[in-house]
């Protein structure tokens, strides 16, 4: 499946350890959102230890603030 996002969501992930192969990978290799509030914060299941620039530690799990991901869930729901 390939994800079509805006270019400012691109230009502001400048630190993607994965070169943006969300885009264009399966649903099932996404890190899973758990929980979002409001646009703001979303709360992840990362699906690999430690290496996501984005990845946040937070009380008992993780915040996500890479905005290419954000988008994804936003405007697919996935």
């Amino acid at each position: 499946m390939e994800f079509h996002i805006s270019h400012e969501s691109q230009w502001a992930t400048t630190k993607c350890p994965s070169g943006f192969s969300c885009l264009t990978g399966q649903p099932k290799d996404l890190c899973a959102v758990e929980n979002y509030t409001e646009g703001n914060v979303h709360f992840i299941k990362c699906l690999h230890d430690g290496c996501c620039s984005y990845q946040h530690p937070f009380m008992k799990g993780d915040l996500c603030g890479c905005p290419v991901r954000k988008e994804i869930f936003v405007t697919y729901q996935i």
